[in-house]
């Protein structure tokens, strides 16, 4: 088993829409990395209970690929003021998964009733 090859560590505000965007590339060329025929998830945990998780398979603006760019948004009022984990791999058509991304989501109270 391997570690995912990039910490995101994220710091963001209740009162916001939380939504942000990572650009990934193949190692050995720096080219905008393909994701066809691969599927890109994402998971918000807390403690150890999921939270939110999305998919570039569905199509609710949740995990949006464009290019080699993966734009993640979740709804409004789905991170309270606390620590979260999160994590983002991408599965092929054959099954097979491999880990883009984990680490913290720091979500604070932005004083807005």
């Amino acid at each position: 088993m391997s570690a995912a090859p990039f910490t995101v560590n994220i710091t963001a505000s209740d009162d916001e829409t939380f939504t942000f965007a990572r650009a990934f590339a193949v190692a050995s060329t720096g080219a905008a990395r393909s994701f066809t025929d691969e599927t890109v998830e994402y998971v918000v945990t807390q403690r150890g209970s999921e939270v939110f998780s999305g998919s570039s398979a569905v199509d609710d603006g949740a995990v949006v690929i464009d290019g080699g760019e993966v734009t993640f948004t979740l709804p409004n009022g789905t991170l309270t003021p606390g620590r979260y984990a999160h994590g983002c791999r991408v599965v092929d058509a054959g099954g097979v998964r491999a880990m883009l991304f984990s680490g913290t989501v720091t979500i604070i109270e932005g004083n807005f009733a």
